[in-house]
Protein backbone atom coordinates (compact mmCIF):
# COMPACT_ATOMS: atom_id res chain seq x y z
CA UNK A 1 0.00 0.00 0.00
CA UNK A 2 1.36 3.42 -0.99
CA UNK A 3 0.60 6.64 0.83
CA UNK A 4 -0.20 9.57 -1.46
CA UNK A 5 2.07 12.58 -1.28
CA UNK A 6 0.30 15.69 0.05
CA UNK A 7 -0.29 18.38 -2.55
CA UNK A 8 0.50 22.00 -1.74
CA UNK A 9 -2.03 24.56 -2.88
CA UNK A 10 0.04 27.63 -1.96
CA UNK A 11 0.95 29.94 -4.82
CA UNK A 12 4.45 29.47 -6.21
CA UNK A 13 6.90 32.19 -5.14
CA UNK A 14 6.86 33.80 -8.59
CA UNK A 15 3.06 34.38 -8.33
CA UNK A 16 3.13 35.95 -4.88
CA UNK A 17 3.95 39.31 -6.48
CA UNK A 18 0.74 39.20 -8.55
CA UNK A 19 -0.73 42.35 -6.92
CA UNK A 20 2.44 44.24 -7.92
CA UNK A 21 2.22 42.92 -11.45
CA UNK A 22 -1.44 43.90 -11.66
CA UNK A 23 -0.73 47.43 -10.41
CA UNK A 24 2.13 47.95 -12.85
CA UNK A 25 0.08 46.53 -15.72
CA UNK A 26 -2.80 48.89 -15.00
CA UNK A 27 -0.50 51.89 -14.89
CA UNK A 28 1.25 50.97 -18.14
CA UNK A 29 -1.89 49.81 -19.99
CA UNK A 30 -2.68 53.26 -21.34
CA UNK A 31 -0.97 56.59 -20.91
CA UNK A 32 -2.68 58.88 -18.43
CA UNK A 33 -2.06 62.59 -18.15
CA UNK A 34 -3.44 64.11 -14.97
CA UNK A 35 -2.27 65.69 -11.78
CA UNK A 36 -4.10 66.75 -8.68
CA UNK A 37 -2.16 67.47 -5.54
CA UNK A 38 -3.93 66.58 -2.32
CA UNK A 39 -1.92 66.91 0.89
CA UNK A 40 -1.77 63.74 2.97
CA UNK A 41 -3.70 61.74 0.35
CA UNK A 42 -1.48 58.72 1.00
CA UNK A 43 -1.03 59.21 4.76
CA UNK A 44 -1.31 55.94 6.66
CA UNK A 45 -4.21 55.79 9.14
CA UNK A 46 -5.72 52.98 11.23
CA UNK A 47 -8.11 50.68 9.39
CA UNK A 48 -11.80 51.36 9.94
CA UNK A 49 -11.50 55.07 10.71
CA UNK A 50 -13.98 57.50 9.23
CA UNK A 51 -12.52 60.89 8.29
CA UNK A 52 -14.68 63.94 7.58
CA UNK A 53 -13.41 67.21 6.18
CA UNK A 54 -14.62 70.63 5.10
CA UNK A 55 -12.75 72.62 2.49
CA UNK A 56 -13.01 76.22 1.32
CA UNK A 57 -11.38 78.07 -1.55
CA UNK A 58 -11.39 81.45 -3.21
CA UNK A 59 -10.03 82.35 -6.63
CA UNK A 60 -9.96 85.73 -8.32
CA UNK A 61 -8.23 87.04 -11.40
CA UNK A 62 -7.98 87.27 -15.14
CA UNK A 63 -8.98 84.38 -17.39
CA UNK A 64 -6.81 83.25 -20.26
CA UNK A 65 -8.81 82.01 -23.24
CA UNK A 66 -7.83 80.71 -26.65
CA UNK A 67 -7.06 83.66 -28.97
CA UNK A 68 -9.56 82.26 -31.49
CA UNK A 69 -12.40 82.77 -28.96
CA UNK A 70 -13.92 86.27 -29.25
CA UNK A 71 -13.64 87.06 -25.53
CA UNK A 72 -11.44 89.83 -24.14
CA UNK A 73 -10.68 91.19 -20.67
CA UNK A 74 -12.26 88.16 -18.95
CA UNK A 75 -12.18 88.12 -15.15
CA UNK A 76 -13.56 85.73 -12.53
CA UNK A 77 -14.38 85.82 -8.84
CA UNK A 78 -15.15 82.30 -7.51
CA UNK A 79 -15.87 80.94 -4.01
CA UNK A 80 -16.07 77.20 -3.40
CA UNK A 81 -16.68 74.92 -0.44
CA UNK A 82 -16.70 71.14 -0.25
CA UNK A 83 -17.55 68.39 2.19
CA UNK A 84 -15.50 65.20 2.12
CA UNK A 85 -15.89 61.82 3.76
CA UNK A 86 -13.21 59.10 3.72
CA UNK A 87 -13.06 55.58 5.15
CA UNK A 88 -9.75 53.78 5.70
CA UNK A 89 -9.61 50.24 4.33
CA UNK A 90 -7.22 47.33 3.93
CA UNK A 91 -6.32 46.48 0.33
CA UNK A 92 -3.98 43.51 -0.26
CA UNK A 93 -2.66 43.93 3.30
CA UNK A 94 -1.73 47.58 2.74
CA UNK A 95 -3.62 50.67 3.84
CA UNK A 96 -5.97 52.60 1.60
CA UNK A 97 -8.87 55.02 1.60
CA UNK A 98 -12.15 55.28 -0.23
CA UNK A 99 -13.87 58.63 -0.27
CA UNK A 100 -16.49 61.02 -1.59
CA UNK A 101 -16.11 64.78 -2.11
CA UNK A 102 -19.10 67.04 -2.88
CA UNK A 103 -18.18 70.62 -3.92
CA UNK A 104 -20.44 73.68 -4.06
CA UNK A 105 -19.38 76.88 -5.85
CA UNK A 106 -20.57 80.37 -6.60
CA UNK A 107 -18.90 82.67 -9.05
CA UNK A 108 -19.13 85.87 -11.05
CA UNK A 109 -17.50 86.15 -14.47
CA UNK A 110 -17.28 89.23 -16.64
CA UNK A 111 -15.62 90.23 -19.87
CA UNK A 112 -16.17 91.49 -23.39
CA UNK A 113 -17.71 89.02 -25.85
CA UNK A 114 -18.16 90.02 -29.49
CA UNK A 115 -17.48 93.64 -28.44
CA UNK A 116 -20.30 93.65 -25.86
CA UNK A 117 -19.67 93.88 -22.10
CA UNK A 118 -21.06 90.67 -20.59
CA UNK A 119 -21.34 89.24 -17.07
CA UNK A 120 -22.68 86.02 -15.58
CA UNK A 121 -23.19 84.67 -12.08
CA UNK A 122 -23.63 80.98 -11.33
CA UNK A 123 -24.22 79.11 -8.07
CA UNK A 124 -24.60 75.39 -7.49
CA UNK A 125 -23.06 72.00 -6.93
CA UNK A 126 -19.99 71.05 -8.93
CA UNK A 127 -19.13 67.51 -10.02
CA UNK A 128 -18.83 65.09 -7.08
CA UNK A 129 -15.67 62.99 -6.87
CA UNK A 130 -15.14 59.40 -5.82
CA UNK A 131 -11.62 58.43 -4.87
CA UNK A 132 -9.66 55.31 -4.02
CA UNK A 133 -6.11 55.49 -2.71
CA UNK A 134 -3.81 52.56 -2.04
CA UNK A 135 -0.41 52.63 -0.34
CA UNK A 136 1.23 49.69 -2.08
CA UNK A 137 4.62 50.10 -0.40
CA UNK A 138 5.61 50.82 3.19
CA UNK A 139 2.20 51.40 4.79
CA UNK A 140 0.75 48.16 6.16
CA UNK A 141 -2.92 47.98 7.10
CA UNK A 142 -2.87 48.40 10.88
CA UNK A 143 -5.47 48.75 13.59
CA UNK A 144 -5.45 51.66 16.00
CA UNK A 145 -3.38 49.71 18.54
CA UNK A 146 -0.98 48.52 15.82
CA UNK A 147 -0.26 52.12 14.79
CA UNK A 148 1.47 52.83 18.13
CA UNK A 149 4.62 50.98 17.10
CA UNK A 150 4.50 51.97 13.42
CA UNK A 151 7.44 54.04 12.21
CA UNK A 152 6.95 55.24 8.62
CA UNK A 153 9.75 54.84 6.15
CA UNK A 154 9.46 55.09 2.41
CA UNK A 155 5.79 55.05 1.42
CA UNK A 156 4.53 54.82 -2.16
CA UNK A 157 0.96 54.73 -3.32
CA UNK A 158 -1.53 55.52 -6.03
CA UNK A 159 -4.80 57.42 -6.03
CA UNK A 160 -7.60 57.15 -8.56
CA UNK A 161 -10.25 59.88 -8.59
CA UNK A 162 -13.34 59.83 -10.79
CA UNK A 163 -15.46 62.95 -11.26
CA UNK A 164 -19.09 62.27 -12.11
CA UNK A 165 -20.42 64.45 -14.93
Amino acid sequence: MTIPTPVSIAAPPRLRGAPWLLAVSLVLASPLAAQELEPRALQNAPIGMHLIGALAGYSRGNLLVDPAVPIEDARADVWSIALASYRTISLFGQSGKIGLLVPFATGHWEGTAFGIDTAATRTGFADPRLSLSWNFLGAPALTRSGMRGYRPGTVAGIQLTVAAP
